[in-house]
């Protein structure tokens, strides 16, 4: 299994002709002091294998701040569909990250292992407003 791409965004819709519509990319977003959430989902292009249909694969999750390491790490379970699934449709993840709290400004990356292999990763940059008035006063 492989992922050919990841996007960060707020939403995503799966088409009946196999495309998929995404909208509100994050590249960038600003958090206020105590309120240091906010949802957004990774999506990400996935490619399987016929001979993985079936199989039950170990996702993990890790966030990294650039400064101060990794913030997060979180493993979901995840099974390959079946071959007709498989051999009908085009195969997109979607993690859903709603509880994420980012202490601090800078940029982190979220990346993608699976069964323990690195396979690919995207990147935000957090600004915090509190910060920016700190540092003025």
């Amino acid at each position: 299994m492989d992922i050919q791409w990841i996007i960060m965004a707020k939403s995503m819709k799966l088409n009946p002709d196999r495309s998929v519509d995404i909208s509100d990319i994050v590249h960038h977003c600003t958090i206020c002091g105590e309120m240091n959430t906010f949802p957004v989902m990774l999506i990400a292009k996935a490619n399987f294998s016929p001979i993985e249909t079936g199989e039950t694969k170990t996702l993990t999750l890790k966030l990294i701040h650039d400064k101060n390491g990794e913030t997060l790490s979180e493993d979901i379970s995840y099974k390959v569909p079946d071959l007709v699934t498989w051999a009908d449709s085009v195969t997109y993840l979607k993690i859903e990250i709603k509880a994420v709290k980012y202490q601090y400004s800078g940029i982190y990356t979220f990346k993608l292992l699976i069964d323990g292999i690195y396979k690919n990763e995207e990147s935000i940059e957090v600004t915090d407003l509190m910060e920016k008035f700190d540092e003025k006063n």
